[in-house]
């Protein structure tokens, strides 16, 4: 049972059977506002059967769905945040309008000096939002999604554009895109000796390198299809004179992607 099956139980019966949700929506819905907000948490903690005491926090709309969010551990002290702050900044909006939400709440709470449960309830708000989004999804509505975070697209999105200046470069599922990079590891090695010079003699003596790039002073190897990759990058390295600081590998992302069709990276 998932938190979302097992949530209703805690509650009183008039309170679960709102938590179901309407029968059928339609594949679009033209809008949709927040009517409720609900906290739900045990007083004391000490018969819990796990820790910490969460707080769950539901966001209720008019069109029947509900998202779920969470946060600890001072519960009666983050509900009480919920309700006497946050709700009123909520309730009647549109929960889909996440950016303008979120600058309403950023003005509200200064997020330089505020901390504690002010942060912790937020955190909250933030899941339940985003988890209305995915139901959304799951009924049928296409959601456009821009982002600055490629494992955020990586995981939520099932078709992702890259974009650059303007210009979309490639379009595709993640796995894709992914895929499109020519290699299934990508390795990075720090060196006392010039990394550039390690990048030829790898390139050169290890088999399946398919491209070198220097990041920061550290040399990123693209590997395809290579058995004991470390291995023999290590002693392919030591027989050239080149000692290793540290090295580390990975597989392609979507990060990988950008920087391939670009050229730079994410902060240039």
């Amino acid at each position: 049972m998932n938190r979302r099956t097992f949530l209703p139980y805690l509650v009183t019966p008039a309170l679960a059977a709102s938590f179901e949700r309407v029968a059928a929506l339609s594949s679009y819905t033209p809008t949709m506002k927040i009517t409720r907000i609900e906290t739900t948490y045990w007083r004391s903690g000490s018969d819990l059967p796990w820790k910490p005491n969460w707080v769950w926090v539901r966001i209720h709309t008019d069109s029947g769905l509900v998202g779920l969010g969470e946060t600890y551990p001072r519960n009666e002290v983050e509900a009480s945040m919920v309700h006497s702050t946050i709700a009123g900044l909520l309730l009647g909006r549109d929960p889909r309008d996440i950016e303008r939400i979120w600058a309403d709440l950023y003005r509200t709470f200064d997020f330089q000096v505020t901390g504690g449960a002010e942060m912790r309830a937020l955190s909250a708000i933030d899941l339940a939002l985003w988890d209305l989004l995915g139901e959304l999804n799951q009924d049928g509505q296409t959601i456009l999604l821009t982002t600055h975070y490629m494992e955020e697209a990586d995981k939520l999105c099932e078709r992702v554009a890259v974009m650059d200046h303007g210009r979309i470069l490639a379009l595709g599922t993640p796995a894709a895109l992914k895929q499109s990079v020519g290699a299934d590891t990508v390795v990075t090695v720090k060196t006392t000796g010039d990394p550039e010079g390690l990048g030829a003699l790898l390139t050169d003596q290890v088999g399946g390198v398919t491209r070198t790039r220097l990041s920061d002073g550290h040399l990123q190897l693209h590997v395809k299809g290579t058995p004991g990759l470390v291995s023999t990058i290590v002693s392919t390295a030591e027989r050239g004179g080149f000692d290793i600081l540290d090295l580390s590998i990975a597989e392609p992302s979507l990060e990988t992607v950008f920087i391939n069709l670009t050229g730079k990276e994410l902060r240039d």
